[in-house]
C-alpha cells in the first residue's frame, strides 16, 4: 500500500492528520541534513586506515566535547603492550604472533 505512492505524499497526509512523520534519510542524506549541520549532529573521527568516519552525535550530551575523541587503536596494535602489561616476556608473546594467536596492527 505504501508504495503506491511516492514519500512525498504519505507525508503530506500523515502532516495534514497531525501525526509525526518524517522522511527516513540514508547516511548520506542525513550528513546533508539542514538540521544535522546547523546542530552539529554528526561527529567526524579520521580514522587511519579508512579515513573519515561519520557518527551521530550522543542525545543529552550539551557540550560538543565528542569533538575531541580519538579513534580507536587498529587491530593489534596495542597486543605487545597489554601482553607485557599483563606479565608475559617477549619471546612468549612474539611465540603468540608467530601461531597466529595475537595479531599485530599491519604497518
Amino acid at each position: 500500500m505504501f508504495l503506491s505512492q511516492p514519500t512525498d505524499a504519505w507525508l503530506s497526509r500523515l502532516h495534514a492528520a497531525d501525526i509525526i512523520a518524517e522522511r527516513i534519510l540514508n547516511p548520506g542524506e542525513w550528513l546533508r541534513n539542514v538540521h544535522v549541520e546547523a546542530t552539529r549532529g554528526a561527529v567526524r573521527q579520521d580514522t587511519p586506515g579508512v579515513g573519515a568516519v561519520y557518527s551521530p552525535r550522543t542525545p543529552g550530551i550539551a557540550s560538543l566535547s565528542e569533538d575531541s575523541l580519538c579513534p580507536a587503536p587498529d587491530i593489534g596494535q596495542d597486543s605487545v603492550a597489554v601482553l607485557t602489561e599483563a606479565g608475559l616476556d617477549r619471546d612468549t608473546i612474539d611465540g603468540l604472533i608467530r601461531t597466529g594467536a595475537v595479531r599485530q596492527a599491519r604497518l
